[in-house]
């Protein structure tokens, strides 16, 4: 893992004599995006439904696997709210969230945070 130390003896069988050498594994910088299906940054019409659901679909890559814990900023008409919270990945590195904009016309979003890397906002518009 990131941080970890790795260690390389090598011994030279002829001369006895023996070498190390360290080296410490950097991390891999993983990328956050978050997207949903009508598109960050879209405008759509909630066609007299309300409260309007709209799913967010945040993705990490490379895949870590199932149970990173992603941290996230919920925001409302381009302020964050308040509402912060952690959620784990699933076994594809990512994790799918679904939420009601009660008020339209109105603008939710989210941004996610995943070992200090954040995602751009990804928001939608959504109108009566």
């Amino acid at each position: 893992q990131a941080g970890d130390t790795v260690e390389l003896t090598v011994t030279n069988n002829l001369t006895s004599e023996v070498d190390t050498a360290q080296w410490v594994i950097e991390a891999i910088p993983s990328t956050v995006s978050i997207d949903t299906p009508f598109g960050c940054g879209n405008t759509i019409t909630a066609g007299g439904v309300t409260p309007f659901q709209i799913a967010f679909t945040t993705t990490i890559s490379p895949n870590p696997g199932a149970g990173e814990q992603v941290t996230f900023q919920n925001y409302d008409n381009g302020s964050p709210n308040g509402n912060t919270y952690t959620l784990p990945t699933d076994a594809s590195g990512r994790v799918t969230q679904t939420y009601f904009v009660a008020t339209i016309p109105g603008t939710i979003g989210l941004t996610a945070t995943y070992q200090g890397t954040t995602s751009n906002l990804c928001e939608v518009s959504v109108e009566p």
